[in-house]
């Protein structure tokens, strides 16, 4: 064993003790911030979107308490589980862990962080090989200290889990041996077992299989991974649908129709979709992705791009450039989704250690001398100067909006236009000051390329950072603070301007070490520092967490029948540690009468119960609109965290009773006489 952690230590080129030291203290601090929270309820209101954190660990995970109680993954009738067709690897490692520990509301989270963790620790590894174990702790702890990472990573959450999958992929596939290669395809296409975003992930993970490769060797190492990667993922889709071979039989249908009708998730947008394609594009991040991503969305597209147009110009090769275009493609893709969510991000957010490991290669390198420290912190220190001065100016603007309340985009909506019409000007002032900036301190020695270069790069670096500057603009009508927008918008500046000096501005090598040390954490300091959200999110991140599934888990079991069948989009997260059976609503727009009518055609005698919302009174109203055919019978009242905010919202447990004949008019005066109060 001693052999083989030395041999480790001389693939990775690092002192020792220093080495060690610093992964010890890495894997304490990153356990820290999630190991004493994983028994409590998932999401921060300062990092919460909606549904997630108060359904969706139920929706992709209720999979495996099914197996493990009644034997078989999906039921049709009780359209669960509904994600199963598209997400079994998500089921599966819920009924590991559930096979191993029994049912609770939280032990399906152990395998999720331990894979969390042994990726973030696989990147550790990769960075200190190719710069200092100094440079892998400052990337890997910065960014792991983010507060949506550390948010999902405290959940069973299918991005994160992505994530750490990518990862793995990435630092396999730069390994010198084919084999390698082959396994990081394999790992790569395990992702099609959590979501369909396989596709638009690969050429990150294949990035890895030719880093520091000539060209000539890279086509050879391509072809193989993604030969393994199509292949795997082909395979993995034709497992999954043979693992519901006995649900296909007990429903008297086909596996693949088991598949189909479990098979559940937001539309793909349509790729010729070009008016709402440049909407999405222009208003990256998009609120309320703005406040969670702050100063990294640069650097998950302006930085990248930059870095990639300018070995472009200096025609140079050494693999990093897959990575420079890889991540950026992927973070446009997501953009122009018309239902968007910040943890979609996660993937990309993950990588970025790796990303500026890249980076910092890149400006190491060169046949010229060093630059010298003084020469290079002069320009930085310029351009920090005038994006502080810009970041004042945008701080006091107080213009009137020019900007309706609907301009900007929510979660569900594309903006009503190009946001790119708001921000026009001063995107173009930062174009034109950026480039004149680089030339400057090139000494005006210009080639009509690199020119262009710079000014591509630049545009793109505006884009991204002032895509905000609506948002701010309209915030009292989102009822927020125009800050929430503004200090994410100044950082970003500085961050952008600095970058592309760094980039473009120097002929010479620049300071590896200080770049990957000190970039990247700055930025999230000052993050961390300017922006209202993360402040208040680092707060709620050290708090107790509350319990509340845990403990209405505990009165439930006390109402509930064994034999009961709970409705409602809550259900299966809110009875995940008790063997009752769910139905959730999701899959038929959460409307619970074709469930129930499809329940009790199954089971006639089924005792149904359900699980109505104050938040989603439109679940309430479908009942109301079929209230001589179903009454409610109210049973409890439960405070569980809201969809939206996180804040205590009632959840009403009720009896469901089928009317029949002279029942059915005196059932509707019930159901009303009966209703919960306090809807929205």
């Amino acid at each position: 064993m001693r052999q083989l952690l030395d041999k480790l230590h001389a693939r990775l080129g690092d002192d020792k003790a220093k080495f060690w030291l610093l992964l010890l203290a890495f894997a304490v601090i990153y356990l820290l911030l999630r190991l004493p929270w994983i028994t409590c309820d998932p999401g921060i209101p300062s990092v919460w979107e909606y549904g997630y954190n108060a359904t969706d660990e139920g929706y992709y995970l209720s999979g495996g308490k099914e197996k493990l109680l009644w034997g078989h993954f999906v039921d049709l009738p009780r359209t669960e589980v509904f994600t199963y067709g598209f997400s079994p690897g998500t089921h599966w490692l819920s009924y590991l862990a559930h096979l191993a520990l029994g049912l609770s509301t939280w032990t399906w989270r152990i395998p999720f962080l331990a894979i969390y963790l042994c990726a973030w620790l696989a990147a550790f590894c990769h960075i200190s090989k190719r710069t200092s174990a100094t440079s892998a702790f400052a990337l890997c702890t910065s960014v792991s200290l983010v507060p949506m990472v550390i948010a999902y990573e405290r959940t069973a959450s299918n991005d994160a889990l992505i994530a750490a999958i990518l990862m793995f992929s990435y630092v396999c596939a730069t390994g010198r041996s084919m084999w390698r290669v082959t396994a990081a395809g394999l790992m790569a296409s395990s992702i099609i077992l959590v979501k369909p975003s396989v596709w638009v992930l690969l050429p990150i993970a294949a990035a890895g299989a030719v880093e520091g490769n000539v060209l000539k060797s890279c086509v050879k190492r391509l072809a193989v991974f993604l030969g393994a990667a199509i292949a795997g993922a082909f395979l993995l889709k034709l497992i999954a649908a043979l693992s519901v071979l006995p649900d296909a039989a007990q429903a008297g249908v086909s596996i693949w129709e088991v598949v189909r009708r479990t098979t559940t998730h937001y539309p793909l947008p349509s790729i010729f979709d070009f008016s709402s394609h440049f909407k999405g594009l222009s208003a990256f991040p998009r609120d309320p992705s703005i406040q969670l991503l702050g100063a990294i969305a640069p650097l998950l597209v302006a930085i990248p791009f930059a870095m990639a147009t300018r070995n472009a110009v200096a025609k140079r090769w050494n693999g990093h450039l897959v990575l420079f275009l890889a991540i950026p493609a992927y973070v446009a893709a997501v953009s122009v989704m018309n239902t968007i969510y910040t943890h979609y991000f996660l993937p990309a957010v993950a990588m970025l250690p790796i990303l500026l490991c890249a980076i910092s290669q890149e400006l190491d390198e060169g046949d010229g001398e060093r630059e010298k420290w003084r020469k290079v912190a002069i320009p930085l220190v310029a351009a920090l100067a005038v994006c502080a001065v810009a970041a004042i100016f945008l701080a006091t603007y107080s213009a009137p909006p020019t900007v309706s309340q609907n301009f900007y985009s929510r979660i569900y909506n594309f903006p009503q236009k190009n946001v790119w019409g708001a921000t026009w000007p001063l995107m173009f002032v930062f174009t034109v000051a950026a480039t004149i900036g680089i030339a400057a301190i090139r000494g005006f020695k210009l080639k009509l390329l690199e020119v262009v270069a710079w000014a591509a790069a630049a545009f793109v670096a505006s884009s991204v950072v002032f895509a905000a500057l609506p948002a701010a603009q309209i915030a009292p009508y989102m009822k927020k603070e125009a800050g929430e927008y503004l200090a994410p918008l100044a950082v970003s500046l500085a961050t952008s301007a600095i970058f592309l000096v760094a980039i473009f501005g120097f002929n010479k090598r620049l300071p590896r070490r200080t770049i990957s040390v000190f970039a990247l954490p700055l930025c999230v300091i000052a993050m961390y520092l300017a922006t209202p959200n993360w402040r208040g999110a680092f707060v709620e991140l050290v708090r107790p967490g509350t319990h509340f599934h845990a403990e209405t888990a505990k009165e439930l079991a006390k109402l509930l029948p064994k034999d009961a069948i709970v409705i409602g989009e809550r259900s299966n997260q809110m009875l995940m540690s008790l063997p009752i059976r769910t139905a959730t609503t999701f899959a038929a727009n959460s409307d619970p009468i074709p469930v129930i009518e499809a329940i009790l055609k199954a089971e006639p005698d089924a005792k149904l119960y359900a699980l109505a919302d104050s938040q989603h009174a439109y679940n309430l109203q479908h009942y109301k609109e079929h209230a001589k055919e179903y009454a409610l019978q109210p049973v409890k009242t439960f405070k569980m965290p809201s969809f939206g905010a996180g804040k205590p919202s009632d959840v009403y447990l009720c009896k469901i009773i089928k009317l029949r004949g002279a029942e059915q008019l005196r059932g509707a005066e019930q159901l009303r006489g009966a209703e919960p109060a306090n809807q929205d």
